[in-house]
């Protein structure tokens, strides 16, 4: 039996009154599922997963900290030019 999936399909064929070679021999006739996820394989992908958040958060607090700079470095000067087209054209 190559997989959990198999044991359960033979141990049903036998309960249902299969001789075992005929059981055996059903089983065997099936592919074995290869494109399902393992265990390690989901850890992987969570890990990965959290590596690429990490990532896009800093990318994100970078783009903050340009705005944040923008806004206190050219904010005064907007107002400034604002001030003096209203009050003194």
């Amino acid at each position: 039996m190559s997989s959990y999936v198999h044991l359960g399909l033979y141990e049903t064929l036998r309960k249902l009154g299969a001789d075992d070679e005929s059981a055996k021999a059903a089983v065997a006739d099936l592919p074995i599922p290869q494109h399902l996820a393992t265990k390690e394989d989901m850890v992987k992908s969570i890990g990965e997963v959290k590596t690429e958040m990490a990532t896009l958060r800093g990318e994100v607090m970078r783009e903050l900290a340009i705005i944040k700079w923008a806004y206190v470095a050219y904010g005064p000067i907007i107002i400034a030019l604002l001030i003096k087209l209203v009050f003194f054209p």
